[in-house]
C-alpha cells in the first residue's frame, strides 16, 4: 500500500494460519524486522505460537529478539499462485470497501475485512477459518437469535427487543409444557 499510504501507514501485515487459513491483518508503518515481529508476537500471544514459520521475506526475521522465548523453524518460501491470488483477494476487498465509503484511509477497513475473509467458507477445509479457530459460525447481530425476521426488521430500541426476547421466551416455554398428540 505504498503508493496508498494511510499517514504514516504504508503495509499490510498479513498472517494465514496454513492449518485452519485464519488470516490476521494489521497496518504497518514500515515492513522493518522489529515491527513485523512485534505484529507476530501479537499475533502468536493471542492465537498461539506456529512451529514453523514460512516467510517470503527471506530471513530478515530470523534474527530479530522476540521478546518472550518462542521455539519455531522459519523456512523460506516463494509467492504460490494460491498465496498470491488470497492476498489479491484481500487488497480487491480493501479498495472495494475504500470506493464504497469514498475513503482513502485504507487502515479503517482492515478489522472488517479480516472477519470477511474469516467468516466466509473456504473450499479447501469446507468451512470458514472462524469456524476452525471458534467452533461456530461468525456471530453477526440479532441475525442468530430464534426471533423470526418480521419482529426483528420492526425492533428499534432495546426496550422492544427485551420485550420481544421475553415473549419468544413465553412461547417457547408455553410450546413446550404443552403435551402434543398426533
Amino acid at each position: 500500500m505504498q503508493e496508498q499510504s494511510d499517514g504514516e501507514l504504508k503495509f499490510i501485515f498479513v498472517y494465514q494460519d496454513h492449518l485452519n487459513k485464519f488470516v490476521n491483518l494489521r497496518a504497518l508503518t514500515s515492513k522493518c524486522a522489529e515491527e513485523v515481529a512485534d505484529r507476530l508476537l501479537e499475533v502468536f500471544l493471542n492465537y498461539g505460537a506456529s512451529c514453523v514459520l514460512q516467510s517470503d521475506n527471506g530471513r530478515e526475521f530470523c534474527n530479530v529478539y522476540f521478546s518472550c522465548d518462542l521455539d519455531y523453524e522459519l523456512f523460506m518460501g516463494n509467492h504460490a499462485t494460491a498465496k498470491v491470488k488470497g492476498l489479491l483477494n484481500i487488497e480487491n476487498m480493501i479498495f472495494s470497501w475504500m470506493s464504497d465509503n469514498a475513503s482513502k484511509k485504507w487502515s479503517a477497513c482492515l478489522r472488517s475485512t479480516q472477519f470477511m475473509k474469516n467468516g466466509s467458507l473456504h473450499a479447501g477445509i469446507k468451512m470458514s477459518p472462524y469456524e476452525t479457530v471458534f467452533g461456530s459460525r461468525p456471530r453477526v447481530g440479532l441475525e442468530i437469535s430464534s426471533l423470526p425476521d418480521v419482529v426483528l426488521k420492526s425492533l428499534r430500541t432495546e426496550e422492544e427487543l427485551q420485550e420481544a426476547v421475553k415473549s419468544a421466551d413465553c412461547v417457547n416455554t408455553s410450546e413446550q409444557s404443552v403435551p402434543r398428540t398426533a
